[in-house]
């Protein structure tokens, strides 16, 4: 049932087939249902947050974008859309896995998310776009003129990989299940 979406009956349809009211606690906050997992208001809340160290502040007036291309299942996804919706950033949405980087290109994103392999098909376009600025003698402070912060969801990301993204201004940072293990100290 993965990526699908399920029609809830009503609380008191739930209610006549026998279901138990939700403790108060649970009926005083908004949530999600993922899979067998219920996320409370607070758990996204505190998601969005631990993203949110991660980047970087922009300028008063300005917005973020960010690209996203997996299912909301994924802790890494979901919580990039819980700091997505907090943060009001710009969304855009790109199902299709091999055309997740280009998507990204050409949206020209503040945060990029993705995985190690993912960041080294950032960086091949990254000094595709460079090599072009080169030409005309130059060169963006950021990558695609806005990129501030590469978030790492899944791998390891190689010590040159970081200290490209680093040479030129971009934020290296993590999410996911590990960086949330690490960060309790699990």
């Amino acid at each position: 049932m993965d990526g699908e979406s399920v029609v809830l009956p009503s609380w008191e349809e739930a209610e006549r087939a026998g279901a138990a009211q939700p403790p108060p606690e649970r009926l005083a906050c908004g949530g999600a249902v993922v899979r067998k997992a219920v996320l409370l208001q607070g758990d996204l809340i505190a998601a969005a947050k631990r993203v949110g160290r991660e980047i970087p502040e922009l300028a008063a007036g300005r917005r973020h974008v960010l690209v996203l291309g997996g299912f909301a299942g994924d802790p890494a996804e979901r919580a990039l859309l819980a700091w997505a919706t907090v943060a009001g950033a710009a969304l855009l949405l790109e199902p299709e896995p091999m055309s997740y980087v280009p998507t990204a290109v050409w949206a020209r994103p503040t945060v990029f998310a993705g995985t190690a392999a993912d960041l080294v098909r950032l960086r091949a376009a990254a000094e595709r776009d460079e090599a072009g600025f080169k030409i005309f003698r130059r060169r963006r402070r950021l990558p695609f003129g806005r990129l501030s912060a590469v978030l790492v969801t899944e791998g390891e990301l190689p010590p040159e990989e970081t200290a490209f993204w680093g040479e030129r201004g971009v934020r290296v940072g993590r999410i996911g299940f590990a960086a949330e293990r690490q960060e309790r100290g699990i």
